[in-house]
């Protein structure tokens, strides 16, 4: 880029910016910039909330797994319970 009074010449684009115009998109691009950083911390964030909230989750899921494993081998080791002498049956 070579300048040129309050004009810029960008060799290979023959194109020519006004110095105020140049400024005006750079600032334009500066401020973009600063959203998209803005953006992107808070999209972070919510995505470090979001692991924290699936590892609970996890844990709570491997307990309650856990409880019903054991709730299944407490009730009785060597199979279903036979119904009680009280219950008839159909006999």
């Amino acid at each position: 880029m070579r300048k040129r009074g309050r004009f810029f010449r960008f060799p290979g684009k023959g194109g020519v910016l006004e110095l105020g115009a140049m400024e005006d998109r750079i600032e334009r691009l500066e401020s973009i910039v600063s959203l998209q950083e803005r953006t992107i911390e808070q999209l972070d964030g919510v995505v470090t909330d979001q692991q924290r909230q699936i590892d609970e989750l996890e844990r709570k899921l491997m307990l309650l797994g856990q409880r019903l494993r054991d709730m299944q081998t407490d009730d009785d080791p060597e199979g279903p319970e036979p119904p009680p002498p009280h219950y008839g049956g159909g006999r």
